[in-house]
């Protein structure tokens, strides 16, 4: 399998663990996340894009995403 062209989520320029999906106040973190995860995996399967890389988030958001 190639390796690009992936689809990357990170902030340019800046290797600092952070957030990666902006939530407004209020709104339910985790739910979001997972709608965002379910998207990209939706989008991956149904174009040529080998994978997603989510660089540098926090270890809960990353649990999150799974």
């Amino acid at each position: 399998m190639p390796y690009y062209p992936k689809l990357l989520l990170a902030v340019p320029f800046t290797p600092a663990t952070g957030g990666r999906v902006l939530v407004a106040k209020g709104a339910d973190h985790a739910e979001v996340v997972r709608i965002v995860g379910g998207a990209a995996r939706k989008w991956l399967s149904e174009t040529e894009v080998s994978g997603a890389h989510v660089l540098f988030l926090r270890e809960q958001e990353a649990k999150e995403w799974c």
